[in-house]
């Protein structure tokens, strides 16, 4: 691939994440509860597909500085929006309590976990978290699982990591975890899941990979111990654009998870799509390549499914659509409750005229994700006052540094430690 080329899908993928993310908050305007008002439940509400709603479940809510509690199937709480119909992963229903307050509730939909018949091997393939499999050959939502030993020699002391594979949001599949990374991190005694999800397309937005790591959660809460695999809480990790995703859900999700989650790994993900060094990249491509953002535009509407207003000036809504992005990001969930992280990044020397991404990425260091995403990232972490565990290594792009041997020997050591700590 020439130069004009790869910058052109460098183009091509900077809008699509865009407008992918624009696209989102006009199908829902709270897409994600926020830590003022999330409604805390529970672990029984976690519900079968078709299922009606659990009558034992109940919801606590915080009003006027007190913790209270209250039934589902209390006389006078009336729920709106609640559905089993389709396995969606963690969404939201709008209760009215009593006492005439109004809120958010968060639920999960998930199906029913199933057994492992044979529990002689050390990897179980293509086994399905939820019920849509109608994306092109039916792989998404699915899952892998790798443990060290056979599973019945389990004892519930490993860590369980959930690992969400890169791609742009819009490529890559849960083979990825066959890459050297995965392998090292099993034979170093840990379980790996990775799991399928949805990929961001015509009628795919990143929120609904987010809500496929609801179900995927939703579901391990009764898979691992109804497979012998019994542990408090897991890790969840994740890749480039799986960094981005598993952060996201990590800190956003916190209050209102089925499975508790101890740390967060992150590896070269754009864990904040509205950091500073993206700003910088959309403005370098509108001055310089304004005209092809103009002619696509209206593609770019169609595909993210927004209604494309020809009148409009798109190279001017820069600041809104940061704005939207900021809420599609872990940063913007940040406390002094939020998981611990381990963060993995990459340093080499730019090089805008060779690199043939040079043109939009001139402030980047592994060539797709800026090196502020990380340095802003753990900064929010360190002024919360939240445990990290960072190493940039310079050296290595953002391809080259899933496999470094150097970063995941490193990764390891964390894992080892942080287990011990928040596990």
């Amino acid at each position: 691939m020439n130069r004009k080329s790869l910058v052109f899908v460098c183009l091509i993928l900077l809008l699509a994440i865009c407008l992918t993310c624009v696209s989102c908050t006009k199908k829902e305007d709270n897409p994600t509860p926020t830590p003022k008002d999330a409604v805390y439940h529970s672990d029984k509400l976690i519900y079968s597909l078709n299922d009606e709603i659990d009558e034992d479940a109940y919801i606590t809510y915080e009003l006027d500085g007190k913790e209270n509690t209250i039934g589902i199937k209390d006389e006078g709480v009336v729920i709106e929006g609640f559905s089993t119909d389709e396995c969606k992963g963690m969404v939201e229903a709008n209760v009215t309590l009593p006492n005439g307050l109004k809120t958010s509730f968060s639920y999960f939909v998930t199906t029913q976990a199933e057994k492992l018949t044979d529990d002689t091997q050390t990897s179980y393939k293509n086994l399905a978290y939820g019920n849509r499999l109608d994306y092109k050959d039916g792989s998404n939502q699915l899952f892998d699982i790798f443990l060290p030993k056979p599973l019945k020699d389990i004892t519930g002391e490993e860590t369980v990591i959930l690992y969400i594979h890169g791609g742009a949001w819009v490529w890559g599949s849960k083979s990825e975890a066959y890459s050297a990374l995965v392998p090292a991190l099993v034979q170093d005694g840990n379980i790996v899941i990775s799991m399928e999800y949805k990929l961001a397309g015509m009628e795919v937005s990143v929120l609904d990979q987010y809500h496929d790591i609801g179900a995927m959660m939703a579901y391990l809460n009764s898979f691992l111990p109804l497979n012998g695999i019994n542990v408090d809480k897991i890790a969840i990790a994740g890749y480039s654009a799986g960094g981005h995703l598993s952060a996201w859900y990590g800190y956003s999700a916190a209050n209102v998870l089925p499975l508790k989650i101890g740390f967060e790994i992150d590896i070269v993900g754009p864990i904040n799509v509205a950091d500073e060094g993206y700003v910088n990249a959309f403005n370098n491509c509108k001055e310089d390549y304004g005209d092809i953002i103009e002619l696509f535009m209206e593609m770019f509407c169609g595909v993210v499914g927004i209604e494309y207003d020809e009148d409009k000036d798109y190279l001017e809504d820069i600041d809104y659509i940061m704005d939207v992005l900021s809420h599609y990001s872990a940063m913007d969930y940040v406390d002094e409750n939020s998981i611990p992280a381990i963060m993995a990044y990459a340093y080499g020397e730019p090089n805008a005229g060779d690199d043939p991404w040079g043109p939009f990425f001139t402030t980047q260091n592994d060539m797709l994700v800026p090196l502020s995403c990380y340095t802003n990232f753990k900064a929010k972490l360190d002024e919360k006052g939240v445990p990290n565990e960072s190493r940039v290594f310079e050296g290595e792009n953002h391809s080259t540094l899933v496999s470094s041997g150097t970063m995941i020997d490193w990764l390891c050591e964390q894992v080892r430690e942080y287990s011990k700590l928040y596990l």
